[in-house]
């Protein structure tokens, strides 16, 4: 007996008309063959390409690192020029003694870089952040400070592994990473509660600082 509502009317291998009994999906529609035999090479085919595309996939895929928090601390204030700065350290591996020479020095280039950046840029508020993340790869320095009533401005810096030597990546592409975003959600949060939305109070905004924790 020929099959009805299959997807095509011969089969692909013989050209005969399928047959009632010799019909398999694929894709979700219904295909038909002239013979059992037919239909069982198609599957055994389709079966073995799918496996292979399978593999193929999983190894195309990312492999993605699982979520660790990081300890999070504010490492106190800075003076650069005319601006305050609130000071974080992020860091992957607890490594207090290495992290201090991190910190100080990142607090000596960015009183360096600051002042003329911000100049440069107008109309700052005299108050910023910075985050010394000592990660993977090396030592990541972020100053950010405020200008314009509410824009965010941006350096970037970096040390190599075994130095505290901090160097401009002006012309790199970074943002953030999913660790210092928690700390700028926080100063963004900051800068509107005291400054936008509340009584226009730059100290209000330094004196709110995160609380020391694992993010």
């Amino acid at each position: 007996m020929s099959a009805s509502g299959t997807l095509n009317e011969c089969c692909p291998w013989s050209g005969k008309p399928v047959q009632e009994d010799s019909t398999t999906h694929y894709r979700g529609r219904r295909v038909g063959f002239c013979n059992p035999g037919c239909r069982d090479k198609f599957e055994a085919a389709v079966t073995s390409f799918d496996s292979l595309l399978d593999v193929e996939a999983e190894a195309a895929e990312p492999v993605f690192t699982p979520y660790r928090p990081r300890r999070m601390r504010f490492a106190g204030y800075w003076r650069a020029g005319h601006i305050d700065v609130k000071a974080y350290s992020i860091q992957q591996v607890d490594d207090p003694a290495n992290l201090a020479k991190l910190v100080s020095s990142a607090e000596r280039y960015t009183q360096t870089v600051l002042p003329g950046a911000a100049t440069e840029s107008g109309d700052d508020h005299g108050a910023a952040y910075a985050i010394v993340h000592k990660g993977e790869a090396g030592c990541w320095l972020l100053i950010h400070w405020w200008a314009h009533q509410d824009i965010a401005m941006a350096l970037l810096a970096f040390a190599e592994h075994d130095s505290t030597a901090f160097s401009s990546q002006a012309g790199r592409h970074f943002h953030a990473c999913v660790w210092e975003h928690v700390l700028i959600h926080h100063e963004r949060n900051a800068w509107v509660r005291h400054v936008l939305g509340g009584r226009h109070s730059v100290q209000n905004y330094l004196a709110d600082v995160m609380e020391h924790g694992d993010y």
